[in-house]
């Protein structure tokens, strides 16, 4: 990616991950896991366990869990419906995960439901761009492709909107351009929420 207008490139990007990521603590879950692509940012005090519904990335995840230096607990699960107890976990993150997933709002109270009082909700993900925009166009005209290949993934969802509606407490939010020359400039929203103490 390079500089384009005010856009952010591809390192500026990298150290916004990075910071969000760093922030987890504690007892975390990694939502949508993948093949591990976060290890190289979280803390290596925490204890993590990673939800990946897709089988084909279960073993790579949990050998690159060892090689971090974290147990790996492998949750063979969608973000739905997540086999962990109420109020057992300090973080939740998920990067480019909340795109994907069958029902937004479900997979946030679940996520909602796992975290302690005054527990982390940490996000990175795709949004859609401002109605109109060129942006915008080349989203709708890719997410139905994105969808059957890219394993859900709705470049145009609303994200920020079910966050508001959500019960986290928004302790920052940043939403900027990626650029991805020589495609439009494509929106990421950075977010970290709280679960507010009863």
């Amino acid at each position: 990616m390079r500089n384009v207008g005010n856009s952010i490139r591809g390192s500026g990007f990298a150290g916004l991950r990075q910071g969000i990521i760093s922030r987890a603590s504690g007892e975390t879950l990694e939502i949508g896991a993948g093949k591990g692509a976060n290890f190289d940012g979280l803390p290596h005090e925490v204890n993590w366990a990673g939800v990946e519904p897709d089988h084909r990335k279960w073993r790579q995840l949990a050998r690159r869990a060892e090689r971090a230096g974290h147990h790996p607990r492998v949750l063979r699960t969608g973000a739905e419906r997540i086999p962990l107890p109420d109020e057992s976990l300090d973080t939740v993150l998920g990067t480019f995960v909340l795109c994907s997933v069958d029902d937004v709002d479900v997979v946030l109270q679940e996520m909602h439901r796992l975290l302690v009082p005054g527990g982390r909700l940490l996000l990175i993900d795709h949004v859609g761009a401002l109605p109109g925009s060129r942006a915008r166009l080349f989203q709708e005209r890719l997410t139905p492709w994105s969808v059957r290949f890219m394993k859900g993934c709705r470049l145009d969802r609303d994200i920020p909107a079910h966050l508001a509606a959500s019960q986290f407490s928004r302790v920052s939010a940043k939403q900027l351009n990626v650029a991805a020359w020589p495609l439009p400039d494509m929106p990421a929203f950075f977010f970290e929420g709280q679960k507010e103490s009863a």
